[in-house]
This record gives structure tokens, sequence and C-alpha cells, in this order.
């Protein structure tokens, strides 16, 4: 299966994400190609995130962003099937362990009206250091140092 349809698959699985983030319940692969140029432009890495050989969730990071040349992940997000679980902390820890090994920090935003989201964050051990309002959206800025 194209690795596209496996990522609009699980990001429409959110659709209360996708109407915070963008305004609307469904994304499409226009939405998803965009994406991936953006993450290209960033120099950013995407990783597809597996469970029992599936497709569960997908992260988007950079080593170092641009404007603070700090790591950043830009989007950490879970099919809705598999959240509520530990399975998101487990991919969660184990991408943590990634980063571990080349930095002692990372940095991500989430929408303040994102509960769930802030409250998973605040778990991972991330704290609020700044707010921010991107394109009329309030968000928090989190930062880890490890």
């Amino acid at each position: 299966m194209n690795k596209m349809f496996i990522e609009l698959a699980i990001r429409n699985s959110n659709p209360k994400y996708n109407l915070v983030s963008r305004n609307r319940k469904t994304i499409t692969i226009g939405d998803i190609k965009t994406e991936f140029v953006k993450a290209q432009s960033y120099k950013m890495s995407r990783m597809l995130i597996k469970n029992d050989h599936k497709y569960i969730g997908i992260v988007d990071f950079t080593m170092k962003n641009p404007l603070d040349n700090t790591p950043w992940i830009e989007s950490f997000v879970i099919h809705k099937k598999f959240q509520g679980s530990n399975t998101s902390k487990q991919a969660y820890d184990y991408f943590e362990s990634i980063l571990r090994r080349k930095t002692n920090t990372c940095r991500l935003a989430v929408y303040k009206r994102n509960k769930s989201a802030v409250c998973f964050w605040v778990k991972m051990g991330y704290t609020p250091y700044e707010v921010k309002v991107r394109e009329g959206k309030v968000c928090l800025l989190m930062e880890k140092r490890y």
C-alpha cells in the first residue's frame, strides 16, 4: 500500500485534531503531498510507526529547526484506535530513545485547545516555555531536556 494512503488513514482517524489544526474533519491526499513538500523544505524526517506489523502512527521531526537550531517534533500522530492505551507512550519512548543518542533537548508546539495532546506531552515530560499564535490559533511551545 502506498505510504501516503497509510498516512491519510492515520490522520483521518483523528477528526477532532484535523478540526483543530485544519478547520475541517478530514484531509486529502493533496494535503499529505503538501506536508511532504513542506517537510522536505525544512529538512524534516518522517517516520511511520509500526506496532505488530501494522502502521499506527506518524512522526515528523527535524534535528535542527532553522528558527532556533534545536530539535523539533513537527507532528506526532497516532491512529485513533491505538490512543488511550500505552501504545502512544511506547511509540514516543522509542522515538525519544533515538533522539537521546543525538541530543539532550527537544521542542514541539501543541494547540492549546487540544487538551488531550497537552496532557500527553506533559506526561511525556514536556513543559511549556512560551505561548504563540499560529495562523490565529493559540499554541504552547513545549520543551523537554534529557
